[in-house]
């Protein structure tokens, strides 16, 4: 299963970036391909005729899903029918598989105010809006926008009709991923739990193949754990507890462990013992690249004097030949 991510031309390229590294950094059974841009901007019909079945089909029965806030300046909203019409189109010039899933992430707005959706009528098709995060939620725009992939394509495997999107859409937020979200607060819900709940979970594992769903759901686990780390990171309760093998920041947030290899480690404190930086040249220097050894070896203990000190000069001499 592979899911192509289209960025329009006015997505910033650092934050496509990103959205592709984070849901790329999460092995399993989906692939991500972040390998397309669409480099010239596209005209697109403004009339709301242009999508009159999807205003239909989306909002009988349904409040609007809105992301206004008081901070939130109006602007040109674009017809589902024309952003699915270019996620199709780019489908076909790239000569994408029927089955390969092809979202565009793109700053337009559309009409119906979502965050995200998938083509009622092609559900491998779909757009997600990359604009105006900021305005509700305190993390780099990429992570919820990582997160509406992963669920746009869940919902669109979960959902074979609108009558379904209407009955199982939850209107009362309970912290799922198909929470109906008309406000900050419950975006930041569905957002900080990263769950499904159990009704949703019966119905995705009857639908969807269990290796699929299981690298889905660890994405969204991933996704939830970073972005509070970034939301956390300059929190005043955050510490950094360091053993031979770990960096461990611990905070309100929980705990985020990185394992480092012993060379790395012995780096890493390098840095640490000189707060106005250092150079990698440096290491050529006899005091520092004593100091490097003397953190290599504390940190490889069944390595003998001699094998610490073939590691560290090959290392830094690896660096002196690439320089």
């Amino acid at each position: 299963m592979r899911i192509n991510l289209i960025k329009d031309s006015l997505v910033d390229q650092e934050v496509y970036a990103q959205v592709v590294d984070l849901l790329q950094s999460t092995p399993g059974a989906i692939q991500f391909s972040g390998a397309i841009a669409i480099e010239d901007d596209f005209v697109i019909n403004l009339s709301k005729a242009d999508s009159n079945e999807y205003v239909a089909n989306y909002s009988k029965e349904l409040p609007q899903k809105s992301i206004k806030s008081n901070l939130y300046t109006p602007k040109s909203r674009f017809s589902w029918r024309s952003l699915f019409e270019r996620s199709d189109k780019i489908r076909v010039d790239e000569e994408i598989p029927t089955l390969d899933a092809t979202y565009l992430i793109t700053d337009k707005e559309n009409e119906l105010n979502y965050f995200s959706a998938f083509d009622p009528n092609k559900p491998t098709n779909g757009f997600i809006q990359a604009s105006d995060w900021d305005l509700f939620i305190d993390s780099p725009a990429a992570y919820p926008i990582a997160y509406q992939v992963i669920a746009t394509f869940l919902q669109s495997h979960m959902f074979k009709s609108m009558e379904e999107v209407q009955q199982y859409t939850h209107h009362k937020p309970i912290g799922c991923l198909n929470d109906y979200c008309q406000d900050k607060s419950q975006v930041l819900l569905k957002l900080r739990t990263a769950d499904i709940c159990k009704n949703c979970m019966n119905i995705l594992k009857d639908r969807v193949e269990s290796s699929i769903l299981k690298h889905a759901i660890d994405l969204m686990e991933s996704l939830r754990l970073k972005m509070k780390f970034v939301q956390n990171i300059d929190d005043e309760q955050t510490r950094l507890k360091i053993t031979n093998k770990q960096l461990q920041f611990i905070g309100t947030f929980g705990t985020i462990t990185i394992s480092l290899a012993p060379m790395e480690m012995a780096i890493y404190k390098m840095f640490l013992n000189h707060k106005d930086g250092i150079r990698f040249a440096d290491l050529i220097d006899n005091d520092k690249k004593e100091e490097f050894l003397n953190n290599y070896r504390e940190l490889s203990p069944n390595l003998t004097y001699d094998a610490c000190l073939k590691t560290v000069e090959k290392y830094v001499r690896t660096w002196e030949d690439n320089s």
